[in-house]
């Protein structure tokens, strides 16, 4: 059953989600609830499919595959497996929803981002504010209420010895991801950008406000951008494919398929043909 979900403004101007279809946007939002309360699911195209488009019979699993495996390649999705089973999850699930009474999932815990983590989130009785037990990988312990960070008493006498800048990346890092050259990127362009009177207090409500993790998704799709017009370039050097195209049937850096539009187009035809033989054959 569908859940209710909430939608934050930095959405609509990320860059990450700006690269999508629009429709692949409107699914994006629509997924979030087919997971459950802790941003799990079963990775199952045809349930996602009534799920998100019960009514859409013009879209088949196939659509709904590709889309999944667009998601999973720009990073906010992860699909894992577990005893055999298909599994997905959105890592930065809390950064965006908080459910007040979230429920015991029951979808196995993602091995490549909550191995050796203590499971699940509570609801805490009052229903005033909600804590997370699981703390993200790369990111410390936080409350998804405030957003604030906890650490103990070990944590906070050694933050007094760290430098501010040591301290600045620090902060971008319990919000975040990031490594620490990444961390170190925010931290210069919050420096530049803002010159904050207190540069530590601006990361830290930021990173709150979920800010940190947006601006590092843009940096990442602006880099991924950057490489994949170097890799183009260098296929437009290659040798004509038969349409006349320069590094026509090379695939293209992101895409993966056809550099040249005829290409691409027979190419999906030739999968097409392919994938209804092996329908008609099973």
């Amino acid at each position: 059953m569908a859940r209710i979900r909430s939608i934050k403004p930095e959405l609509r101007t990320s860059l990450v989600v700006a690269d999508w279809p629009r429709e692949v946007r409107y699914f994006w939002v629509l997924l979030w609830g087919y997971l459950d309360d802790h941003g799990r699911g079963v990775d199952d195209a045809r349930l996602i499919k009534a799920d998100c488009f019960p009514l859409d019979e013009d879209l088949d699993r196939t659509v709904i595959g590709e889309w999944l495996n667009l998601l999973a390649s720009s990073g906010p999705l992860c699909q894992y497996q577990v005893d055999g089973k298909r599994y997905l999850h959105i890592p930065s699930w809390t950064e965006h929803q908080r459910p007040s009474h979230a429920g015991k999932s029951r979808i196995p815990l993602c091995p490549h981002h909550d191995s050796g983590n203590p499971p699940e989130t509570l609801a805490k009785v009052s229903g005033d504010s909600r804590e997370t037990l699981v703390p993200e990988q790369g990111a410390g312990s936080r409350e998804q209420g405030a957003g604030s960070v906890r650490g103990d008493a070990p944590e906070r006498l050694a933050r007094k010895s760290l430098t501010p800048e040591e301290r600045a990346r620090q902060i971008v890092q319990e919000f975040t991801d990031a490594t620490d050259a990444e961390a170190d990127d925010l931290v210069a362009r919050y420096q530049k950008e803002r010159s904050p009177r207190s540069l530590t207090g601006l990361l830290t409500k930021i990173g709150r406000d979920g800010e940190l993790t947006t601006k590092l998704a843009e940096i990442r799709t602006a880099r991924r951008q950057k490489r994949a017009e170097a890799d183009l370039k260098a296929i437009r050097a290659g040798p004509k494919c038969a349409h006349g195209e320069p590094g026509g049937a090379t695939p293209h850096p992101t895409s993966g398929e056809p550099v040249c539009p005829q290409c691409r187009t027979r190419a999906r035809a030739s999968s097409l043909n392919s994938t209804s033989r092996s329908a008609g054959a099973a």
